[in-house]
């Protein structure tokens, strides 16, 4: 009962009173504060990474570790100041050998860091291996080649010019081992969906890596949709053999509407030609279309069987 008395004569202290209690308790948690941020203590902090070499000759394929965690003790309110990012060095870690460091054991890095953290002391490394692609900087100039798997045009509709790229070619610029294993030529993809206008527009170069820096970031695409037709033609079947299976074949093309005549006038100039370098084992061989006037797309042919020398 006691007790009980003593708690509700405090709760009938005046305002003052609480004033007085409210104050002491502050006073007291700062004094702890401080007395505790005095002491050393140890932390897991993670510090943002720097590597250091020439960028003008090397460039990453992969990016590089960008943080790594360290143990460390020290002084409470350095430990404070570096665990909510208020003074976090960044630590730099030099490359005399690019090409060379594949990997850099974290154990290693302690001599390397701990003159950089001044006041902290370095207990160990908890990130493991650090592991590194660094080549040589390279840059090459390539063609520009429109991709139409994601475009699509209205029924009855179709590309009736050639397409016109400005301009033509980029320069690509990053590892040198990813530059060689680039073709002879950089896809653009035109985007569209049951289109039945002309198309005239700017797009991005998109590259796999972001190492790969291009230069100019888009080009501009242009070419003409209109009405289109398919037609089918008979070509004169043309080879260096002595014989062959026959002497025609059957081919599709889809052309402009509007130039048909103009396209069946010019078949007495085209023809096709078999290769017997080019039969698959089976002696299948696709003939190489000739004379095929620029408005016109090859949709598909007849194929030819030939006797294919032994492979």
């Amino acid at each position: 009962m006691n007790f009980f008395r003593a708690l509700g004569n405090l709760l009938r202290f005046d305002r003052a009173n609480w004033k007085a209690i409210l104050l002491c308790v502050l006073a007291a948690s700062i004094f702890w504060l401080f007395n505790a941020f005095n002491k050393n203590h140890v932390a897991n902090i993670e510090f943002p990474l720097r590597f250091e070499y020439d960028q003008e000759k090397f460039v990453p394929i992969e990016e590089l570790p960008t943080r790594i965690g360290i143990n460390v003790s020290g002084n409470g309110w350095d430990l404070f100041r570096n665990q909510f990012g208020l003074k976090v060095p960044v630590l730099v870690i030099p490359l005399e050998k690019p090409l060379d460091t594949k990997k850099i054991v974290s154990a290693s890095l302690t001599s390397v860091f701990q003159p950089q953290l001044e006041k902290l002391t370095i207990n160990f490394l908890i990130s493991d291996t650090l592991r590194l692609q660094i080549d040589e900087k390279d840059f090459h100039k390539f063609k520009v080649n429109p991709d139409f798997s994601e475009f699509t045009f209205e029924d009855g509709f179709g590309r009736i010019s050639p397409v016109v790229i400005l301009p033509d070619s980029v320069v690509l610029e990053g590892p040198k081992s990813l530059l060689h294993q680039i073709p002879e030529f950089v896809s653009v993809k035109i985007q569209g969906e049951s289109i039945s206008q002309s198309v005239s527009e700017q797009v991005d170069i998109v590259m796999d890596r972001q190492s790969i820096e291009v230069e100019p970031a888009s080009v501009k695409i242009m070419f003409e949709v209109g009405r289109v037709i398919e037609v089918k033609a008979t070509l004169k079947l043309t080879s260096k053999m002595k014989t062959i299976p026959s002497d025609s074949i059957d081919v599709w093309f889809r052309i402009p509407a509007k130039r048909e005549e103009e396209f069946r006038n010019q078949l007495v100039e085209m023809s096709a030609m078999v290769s017997v370098q080019a039969a698959d084992p089976d002696g299948v061989v696709n003939p190489t279309i000739r004379n095929v006037p620029l408005y016109a797309e090859l949709i598909r042919m007849d194929s030819v069987v030939v006797n294919a020398p032994p492979r």
